[in-house]
């Protein structure tokens, strides 16, 4: 029956209508007739819930539209609104001025007296809407197969603080929507069934309130049979440090105690005419060992380092079967809650393996982790599942690095690895700051095993050591006397000004020595190769 009947419904339970009344003394009192509040001309109310029938529902209607008079002080301290569904939970108000410009939004619990079927509202929440507030528009899903659903949403957060989004669907007016593709389901704001197949471009609807709210959907909408066919998982980015290959590094003693690390991260390894080619985030770098345990020769260039965590991307594509409708852009479904990234430990036939209940790596949302490293003989195949798709794997090899002082010279970019030289009747006045060359054991496997070395610098950024621990390097050399001075230019800073003097009989080398205490971090070499 409809609402006012009292005869039991046949194919269901009866809904029960109520009163809610708004108090709204915050008008007439608090807020008198000097902002917004005086500004509302029309109010519009949205009541939603779950039903009898256990469906959610939004109820808005042309008797939930309220006009203020603003005639008294007291006129306005009363809403009463009628025929409201006693299942509603919530109600959502718009607030509008004499223009028809949205100008104030609120959202609150409902809490209903049983006997009476009222609802009071003592407190109404109200927020202005403003051009600081922020506007969004979304799908769910964005993927429609022909004959199936997607329901929009708008959302309006105001810019006042705490505030939190408020789902407005119910109050817009849609456009940019072909009909013909996307089809309005009756009586339901924002939800479209899938009737044809969209252009290639994808429909881009568009939300409008009043005369001031409009906001575009944050990606196309495609109504499509394709389908998720192929999932790829890769190294993301690393907005980190910077570090610069060197074309031709000498190796010195390593510092006690500590190991620094790069994410050498190779996305693809090819060799050709005995050059091993990778590539490193778009860049690429080419190896060339001399021999097996030799030092490699690299092209002098900037990559990205990380510390113990590289971070991975996955990147779902749908296939293109013709008459299937358009095939929607790869989508990047890293962060989507379906997703998952799995690391198994491999074992080579070749390598030697740790103990088997040892695992350096770990997997922490979308992000490796290696910790413990202490061979570089360990293999993991790193592999993406999202819904029902899986990737294909990667294989990340892990090893530990050890590093060496260095000092560059600020004013000329020079770097000055474990030793500094000091030319005979040259300019031997230097300001420098300390960094650190690390030395990667890299595996690669063409048949055989090769490992060879490569060397890298870095920075020492200040958040791998705290600025009061960088050590105070203290120069030795045969003839002490020619140093006039050494010092850090500001206590605990890594900044050193040293000055030689004197004209020794051939170019000499000063030793740069690590004092003992000084601390570092524990890092590790993480390398992602295809096989």
């Amino acid at each position: 029956g409809d609402s006012g009947s009292t005869t039991p419904n046949p194919l269901g339970p009866q809904r029960v209508n109520g009163q809610v009344i708004f108090d709204y003394n915050i008008l007439s009192e608090s807020l008198a007739k000097t902002d917004v509040a005086a500004k509302i001309a029309t109010v519009k109310y949205a009541f939603s819930g779950t039903n009898a029938e256990k469906e959610a529902f939004t109820d808005l209607k042309d008797t939930y539209t309220y006009t203020f008079k603003h005639k008294s002080e007291a006129y306005e301290q009363q809403v009463p609104i009628d025929e409201v569904n006693t299942s509603a939970d919530k109600v959502t108000a718009a607030y509008y001025d004499s223009d028809n410009n949205l100008i104030a939004i609120g959202i609150n619990d409902l809490e209903w007296n049983q006997e009476s079927k009222t609802a009071h509202v003592s407190q109404p929440r109200i927020d202005s809407v403003d051009e600081n507030s922020t506007l969004t528009l979304t799908a769910d899903p964005y993927i429609v197969p022909k004959g199936e659903q997607t329901a929009l949403t708008f959302t309006i957060t105001p810019s006042v603080e705490g505030a939190d989004a408020v789902d407005m669907t119910a109050f817009v007016s849609f456009s940019n929507i072909d009909e013909k593709v996307l089809a309005p389901v009756a009586g339901q704001s924002g939800l479209y069934t899938g009737v044809e197949y969209s252009t290639d471009a994808g429909l881009q609807p568009a939300a409008t309130i009043g005369k001031n709210i409009k906001a575009t959907i944050d990606q196309p909408i495609y109504v499509t049979d394709q389908k998720l066919a192929t999932l790829e998982i890769m190294p993301a980015d690393v907005d980190g440090v910077k570090i610069t290959v060197l074309d031709k590094q000498e190796f010195y003693e390593p510092i006690e105690g500590g190991r620094y690390f790069h994410m050498l991260y190779t996305d693809e390894v090819l060799k050709d005419n005995g050059y091993m080619l990778g590539t490193v985030g778009k860049k690429v770098i080419t190896f060339h060992p001399k021999n097996e345990y030799s030092s490699a020769t690299l092209g002098a260039r900037d990559i990205t380092a990380a510390a113990n965590d590289q971070p991975m991307q996955v990147l779902a594509s749908y296939s293109n079967i013709t008459g299937q409708g358009p095939v929607p852009p790869t989508m990047d479904v890293t962060n989507d809650a379906n997703t998952t990234i799995e690391s198994k430990r491999e074992v080579r036939t070749w390598a030697t393996p740790s103990a088997a209940d040892v695992d350096y790596m770990s997997v922490n949302g979308n992000v490796l982790h290696v910790d413990g490293v202490n061979t570089s003989d360990n293999f993991y195949s790193v592999s993406a599942k999202y819904k029902d798709i899986n990737s294909e794997s990667l294989t990340v090899a892990v090893s530990s690095a050890s590093a060496y002082l260095a000092f560059v010279n600020k004013d000329t970019g020079e770097w000055m690895p474990n030793q500094i030289k000091y030319v005979n009747g040259g300019v031997n006045d230097y300001n420098m700051s300390l960094a650190a060359i690390v030395r990667t054991n890299s595996i690669w496997k063409y048949g055989e095993k090769c490992d060879y070395y490569l060397s890298e610098v870095i920075d020492i950024p200040t958040n791998w050591i705290a600025e009061g621990q960088y050590p105070n390097v203290q120069p030795v050399e045969i003839e002490p006397n020619r140093i006039a001075e050494y010092k850090q230019t500001a206590t605990g800073a890594n900044s050193y000004s040293l000055k030689l003097g004197g004209y020794p009989k051939a170019d000499t080398y000063l030793k740069i020595d690590r004092p003992t205490g000084a601390t570092y971090p524990v890092l590790y070499n993480t390398k992602i190769v295809r096989w």
